[in-house]
């Protein structure tokens, strides 16, 4: 009879075990990385507000930065960092090269601390550029081959939806599984406030 009932208890024992170990690898299947997809909002034109003093045709995207700040203060001990991100798939951009269109990357504050760049050549982003929406731009390998048939241009300039930006580093291309765009550059997302500039998508992360 005890030999029956310590065969049971080890079974037991080896099921809860089981168990455990089956809980804990379901908690570490749930990343640490949250991703929102949001609708991103459209420029403003010239015929909405005040016609002598118009609005900045992004300004909704300083309001949207703003809101999130205000939240994200009650989750300081939940979220380590959070960042805006936009993307547009097809910009535009000409170098003393060329032009041609690839994914362009809008970099929010905190944006290097979520998705970290492989620097190959000259620097990244200093946090006043993106904070003070300096135009700046990061280009990949192949994006400066291709504008300037240079591997570093760095303090060439860019022409992007009519305003001009300066490379001040090269990184390593980011394509991933899936991806399409052959291409790709970062700059500040405070850096296209003053532009009308439609963006595919917005990611709060």
């Amino acid at each position: 009879m005890m030999k029956k009932a310590t065969w049971w208890q080890t079974a037991l024992l080896l099921v809860f075990a089981a168990l455990l170990l089956f809980a804990q690898w379901q908690i570490h299947l749930v990343g640490d990385h949250l991703q929102y997809l949001i609708p991103a909002p459209a420029p403003i034109t010239d015929t909405d507000g005040d016609e002598a003093n118009p609005p900045p045709p992004n300004r909704q995207l300083t309001e949207l930065q703003e809101s999130l700040a205000s939240v994200t203060e009650e989750w300081q001990g939940v979220m380590a960092r959070w960042t805006l991100t936009g993307i547009m798939d097809q910009a535009s951009m000409t170098g003393s090269a060329g032009s041609t269109a690839g994914r362009l990357t809008l970099m929010g504050e905190n944006g290097l601390l979520v998705h970290p760049l492989y620097l190959r050549n000259g620097r990244l982003f200093q946090p006043e550029e993106i904070r003070n929406g300096d135009k700046v731009i990061l280009l990949d390998e192949q994006l400066a081959l291709e504008l300037f048939r240079v591997s570093a241009p760095i303090d060439r300039e860019v022409q992007l939806n009519g305003a001009t930006y300066r490379v001040i580093g090269i990184v390593r291309h980011g394509k991933r599984v899936g991806d399409l765009q052959e291409y790709g550059a970062y700059i500040p997302l405070n850096s296209v406030v003053d532009q009308n500039l439609a963006l595919d998508a917005l990611m709060v992360e």
